[in-house]
This record gives structure tokens, sequence and C-alpha cells, in this order.
């Protein structure tokens, strides 16, 4: 359970990490690329040691050495009949080519954890890739796409009972709704990330979605609403000591 918590409930910030931190390059080292560490030779040892290798975050292997030993070990893992570490390859695949700016591949092997999470019954799996997915088809500007998985990822997260997470849902559901220009469904679905967050004391989330919300006011020219939510906004970054 750790090995697949760390996997795939950490996912959705590994690959955001990835991306903002290299701007949509290629992952690359941050620390001067080392040899590879000798890998142990045997199916179940070689694979698990292959498949921590491969994980791209802060990793001093080049791209087509981590993707050569997420193959590997992926391969090994179907040898073995081993769903849940071949679902686990696959989404480092997937997040290699995410953090090289290849949507479209990355998308290929989300797909495929999708499907082992559903065969799994693996409820977080699946709507925490399906989050992944939404991100991924916004950065390819595809947002009828992005919604259609957020909204998926939504009812799954209600469905566990995680009123955080549902309020993170809701709020990206509104900025996907920002970038299509419908601002009314931009501002609903943000005054619904906001009552939730009032409910658990997320201030800095409720902060946020009031400042998106003031925009999309903005847009509509309601521009006495508009700055009645930008200072509710910014009352709250005063009070949690955020003055970006």
């Amino acid at each position: 359970m750790t090995a697949k918590r760390f996997a795939l409930l950490g996912l959705l910030a590994v690959a955001m990490g990835v991306v903002l931190t290299l701007g949509g390059r290629p992952v690359e080292a941050t620390p001067p690329r080392q040899k590879p560490t000798p890998v142990p030779q045997g199916s179940s040892s070689e694979a698990e040691a292959l498949l921590e290798r491969c994980w791209p975050s802060g990793s001093t292997l080049d791209f087509e050495t981590r993707m050569a030993d997420c193959e590997r070990a992926l391969l090994l893992f179907r040898q073995q009949g081993n769903r849940e570490k071949e679902e686990h390859a696959l989404l480092f695949i997937g997040l290699n080519y995410l953090g090289a700016s290849d949507y479209e591949q990355a998308l290929v092997y989300f797909r495929q954890v999708l499907d082992i999470a559903r065969e799994l019954g693996d409820l977080e799996g699946e709507t925490t890739i399906l989050q992944i997915m939404a991100w991924t088809h916004g950065s390819l500007f595809e947002f009828r796409q992005s919604l259609a998985y957020s909204f998926e990822s939504l009812e799954l997260w209600r469905e566990i009972g995680d009123p955080a997470m549902e309020a993170e849902l809701l709020f990206e559901i509104a900025k996907i709704y920002g970038r299509l220009d419908d601002y009314p469904q931009n501002i609903a679905y943000g005054q619904q990330a906001i009552a939730i967050c009032q409910e658990i004391g997320d201030r800095d989330m409720e902060a946020q979605a009031l400042s998106s919300i003031a925009l999309a006011l903005y847009h509509l020219s309601d521009y006495e609403q508009a700055l009645s939510h930008l200072q509710r906004a910014l009352d709250i970054q005063q009070e949690i000591g955020d003055r970006e």
C-alpha cells in the first residue's frame, strides 16, 4: 500500500512539479549526470531496482537511460503477471514523457494506467490518473476533454469522501472554464470550491478561488463585484501572511 500510494496519490504533484520546475523542457538532472548504479540481476529484484531508477523527479540519469530502465521493468513485470507493478511502470513512462512535454505519448501510457486501475478496482489510483490526464489534455489546449476527465475525477473523489480533493477539482474545473471564456461557469464552480474551502478551513485555496472569480467578473464588466472579491482575497492573504 505504501508503494502504491507513493506512485499514485503523489503522482499529480510530482507530474506538475516536473513540468513547472523544468519549464516544459525534457527532464534533465539538476545534479551532474552520474553513471547508472549497477542493477541486481534476477527478474524481481532487477525490475524493482529499474523501476526505482526511472522515477523522473530529481533523477541524475538522462532521459534515454530512464526510458530504457522503465521499458525493461515493464517487460519484467508483464512476464511476472504483476499487474500492480505493471501499472507503476506505465505511470513512470508516462511521467517521463510528460516531463519531456511529449503530451500525446504520455497520454498513450496514462490510458493504459487508467485501464489497469479500473481492472484492479483501484479507485484512488483511477481518480488520480484521471486528474493527470485532464491536466495533460489542458496542456494540449484540449479543454473539453480536460473537462470530461476532471468531472470523472470529481465524481470519484466525492465517492471516496475527500472534501479537500473535491475543492481542488472544483477549482481546477473553474479554471478550465475560464480558459474557455465561459465566465458564468467559472464563477459557479469557483463558488462551490470556496464553500468547501470555508468548511475545511483551506484559506489559501479560498483566496485563490476568490481571485479567479474576481477576474471572471472583470471580464463580465461587473467591476464592483470584481473589486469586492479581490479585496476579500487580499484580506485572506494578509491574514495568512501570504503577501506574494
